[in-house]
């Protein structure tokens, strides 16, 4: 009678594997329409967002507060023709602070506003279609305004009458 030694002997394979099969590369399950359907959601709800993100900043500019760089380069990027209502509603706003800056008193800045104002209504009666443009112009000149008069150059400035044609 022999004995089989088995502590000797290699445990069997719970699996048979074809050695073949390891050397054939397994080609991945297509799915396009699963795939392409996940894409669409995703360029979708970027759409979405970028759409959100443009009113946010189109609302912020028509309320009459400034636009950061990166929300004037978001719009030229996303947004061109937003773009340039917003660079032309922001030199409008520039201008306006230039002149109160200019003026020698504060009669003089009030003067400086009502005439720019002015100006805009009546640009806008000329012009129905840049109403809602020059609305969100009349909102910067109030907001540049209202940041103006609480600066210490403005209230540095005299008061009273003063020729805003003389030099000097």
């Amino acid at each position: 009678m022999t004995i089989k030694d088995t502590s000797l002997q290699r445990p069997q394979p719970r699996f048979k594997i074809n050695i073949d099969d390891l050397r054939t590369p397994v080609k991945p399950q297509q799915q396009p329409q699963q795939t392409n359907g996940i894409l669409e959601m995703l360029k979708k709800t970027q759409e979405e967002n970028t759409q959100k993100t443009i009113t946010a900043i189109i609302n912020k500019l028509y309320s009459g507060k400034r636009l950061s760089p990166e929300e004037l380069k978001f719009l030229q990027e996303h947004a061109p023709e937003m773009y340039e209502e917003a660079v032309k509603i922001m030199r409008a706003r520039e201008e306006l602070e230039r002149q109160m800056e200019e003026a020698k008193t504060k009669e003089q800045v009030e003067i400086v506003r009502a005439a720019m104002t002015a100006n805009l209504i009546a640009d806008t009666k000329a012009n129905p279609s840049k109403a809602d443009m020059n609305m969100a112009i009349l909102e910067q000149f109030k907001n540049a305004y209202d940041e103006y008069t609480n600066t210490e150059h403005y209230k540095k400035k005299q008061s009273g009458t003063y020729d805003i044609f003389e030099d000097g």
